[in-house]
């Protein structure tokens, strides 16, 4: 069989990125499922404000008062999201970025970038979907494809990036500058 030329071959940076987008995939079909599932049939953050008794009460007559009439979506997000996270730190860690010394550091960063993002996602879908009164699935969408990219860009750059300067290949294990 003949070997393909080098040319022919896509990029580091191509296969890495497709490999996060796979990676994204299933964060974003984990976190989705989730995320409609709280908000739509499960109604989490309601259940959780009955369960509280009067605390509930006296915090939904707030948010009432504020003119909110719940936060589902936003808290609703936040589940979904963490599951998404959890998975996307595994398998970009030892699947697209390969960089597999470092874990702590990694760990810190991984999480700091995405409570970032946790918190700018859940920021605009409460704006939009539990003020405005938006279609949440619209929003959600477009929320979380501007969400990720900003992801890919810091996991690259800044998370999975060894202190050294050095990233492994997502090809093979090796070494690369």
């Amino acid at each position: 069989m003949k070997k393909p030329l080098p040319q022919d071959l896509p990029s580091h940076n191509v296969r890495q990125f497709v490999k996060f987008l796979v990676v994204g995939c299933t964060n974003f079909a984990i976190s989705f499922t989730l995320f409609y599932l709280c908000y739509e049939k499960w109604h989490v953050f309601s259940r959780l404000m009955n369960s509280m008794g009067e605390s509930g009460k006296v915090i939904m007559h707030s948010l009432s008062r504020m003119g909110i009439e719940s936060p589902e979506g936003g808290f609703a997000n936040i589940i979904g999201y963490s599951a998404g996270i959890a998975n996307s730190f595994f398998w970009n860690r030892t699947w697209t970025f390969r960089v597999l010394t470092e874990t702590g550091r990694q760990f810190k960063r991984f999480v700091s970038l995405n409570v970032f993002c946790l918190f700018l996602s859940s920021f605009i879908i409460f704006i939009y979907v539990d003020i405005f009164g938006w279609r949440y699935m619209s929003v959600w969408v477009v929320t979380m494809t501007f969400v990720t990219v900003m992801n890919f860009i810091g996991s690259k750059f800044w998370v999975f990036r060894r202190a050294d300067g050095i990233r492994s290949s997502a090809h093979s294990g090796e070494v690369v500058q």
